[in-house]
Formats: structure tokens, sequence, C-alpha cells
């Protein structure tokens, strides 16, 4: 059926624990996905953050996250492969500092941030990834309301 793939940025809103499951996800996808295909494992880890996965991720099931997984692994030669994973690895890991933001700046229920994104299209399926640092464009204060971040 063939493969395409995209990289594009958009702007996502989340709040902090929205944020924790989105690297939960990331993390399960490259360690369990990605490095080792563990389909069981990463069904389970995703299957505890289910409802951010359509956000961020497109496919929105635990198990359509991993079919789409086990297709892309299959398609992808192993220096696009590596490619990804530093990418996915990238992404998982700068969430920390988006994550550390909220928790240093609890008058803040919510972030606008603009994420970088991999997306693939492969067997019919979709799945996207977060591929680098997320930018935060706007912070949100209860009763006050969106203010930009310069």
């Amino acid at each position: 059926m063939g493969m395409k793939s995209r990289e594009y940025s958009k702007n996502l809103t989340v709040t902090l624990a929205e944020l924790k499951k989105i690297k939960k996800a990331q993390r399960a996808m490259y360690k369990n996905g990605l490095v080792k295909l563990e389909g069981n494992t990463l069904e389970s880890i995703l299957g505890t953050v289910s409802t951010i996965l359509g956000l961020v991720f497109v496919t929105s099931t635990p198990t359509g996250i991993v079919a789409a997984i086990t297709s892309l692994v299959a398609s992808l030669g192993v220096s696009a492969k590596d490619a990804l994973k530093d990418m996915v690895y990238t992404g998982y890991f700068s969430m920390d500092e988006l994550i550390e933001f909220l928790e240093e700046n609890p008058k803040y229920s919510k972030i606008q941030v603009e994420f970088p994104f991999i997306e693939y299209y492969v067997d019919g399926r979709t799945i996207r990834f977060v591929s680098g640092e997320g930018l935060v464009k706007k912070v949100y204060k209860e009763n006050q309301g969106w203010f930009p971040v310069e």
C-alpha cells in the first residue's frame, strides 16, 4: 500500500496532567515500539493514558497505535528508523521542560504549545509523534484567560 510521511507544527492546548500522559505514551512508543517492538507491553502502557492518544498521536486506541507502529517499523529502512528513533526520543525528552514549566508556575492551568510532529501514513493507518521541542505560545490563568508568551 505504500507509505507517506510529512513533518509539520501544530498548536495543542494541554494541562500538566495531559503533558505527563503524552510523555508516558511517547516514551512507551519509543522504548516498546521503536527500540524493541513489544506490542503487548506497549498496548498495556498506552491503555493507562488512552484519553490523550487521539489528541497527540492521531490514532486513538492502544491497539491501533501498536498496529501502526508494527507496520511502520516493518516499512522503514535502518537509517530512516534510526532517524525516527532520534526524533521520538527528542520529543519525549523535551517534554520535561514543559512539565517543569507548569509545575513551577501553578498559576497557569494550561498552556498552548506549538509541537513539531512527524506523521506517517502506512498500510491504511496514520500515526504521528512529537518530533522535537515544543514551544509555549500562550499560558492560561483561571478566571483571567489566555496570555501570550514572549
